[in-house]
């Protein structure tokens, strides 16, 4: 298990240098695929942002998502079936209003397909981050987060939480992307 950590650690500090429209190949490095006999389940959330449509909200540091990847290892309580699309919707990324991190919020669709059916199932998110640390690397400035509410958890409601290994914010002005490790014991 602490194998596993220092391995999620380690490559979420040489992600950093990887170039944010490459994104999609991150995926396929990060999470490792376990099967329902390890008990630990694994997920990689990965959005990029676009400023707010309202110029008002915009100017205060409000974003939406542009562009989001959600990955869960295999036999996964949320895709069971590893046959998944992943989609939000009135997602928001924007500054805490109570000291210096912020909150992401909104809707995750599931998407599956079983017997030629599309199924969809919707779960809600809300997660506070605080700053823990910064670096500034070729001009870029990268932010670690540490979860401040739900003891570290990303939750989706009803009834998923992941705890919070690691979180991290490549800070642009115009396209920032946050990328949230997690992990929970299969039950």
């Amino acid at each position: 298990m602490i194998m596993l950590r220092l391995k999620l650690v380690i490559l979420s500090v040489s992600l950093v240098s990887i170039i944010i429209p490459y994104f999609r190949t991150i995926y396929s490095l990060d999470v490792q695929q376990n099967s329902s006999d390890s008990g630990l389940e694994q997920m990689v959330l990965k959005a990029e942002f676009k400023p707010d449509e309202n110029q008002f909200l915009a100017e205060d540091g409000y974003y939406q998502v542009q562009k989001i990847g959600f990955i869960v290892s295999n036999s996964s309580e949320i895709c069971p079936l590893n046959n998944c699309k992943y989609s939000v919707q009135n997602t928001q990324f924007r500054p805490n209003s109570v000291g210096e991190g912020y909150v992401f919020e909104g809707r995750l669709t599931v998407i599956a397909v079983e017997d030629g059916v599309e199924k969809s199932e919707f779960y809600y998110f809300n997660v506070g981050f605080d700053k823990t640390s910064e670096e500034e690397r070729n001009g870029t400035t990268i932010q670690f987060l540490e979860a401040t509410f739900g003891l570290g958890t990303f939750s989706l409601i009803p009834r998923i939480d992941y705890n919070i290994i690691n979180a991290t914010l490549l800070l642009d002005k115009n396209n920032p992307s946050l990328t949230i490790y997690g992990e929970r014991l299969h039950h």
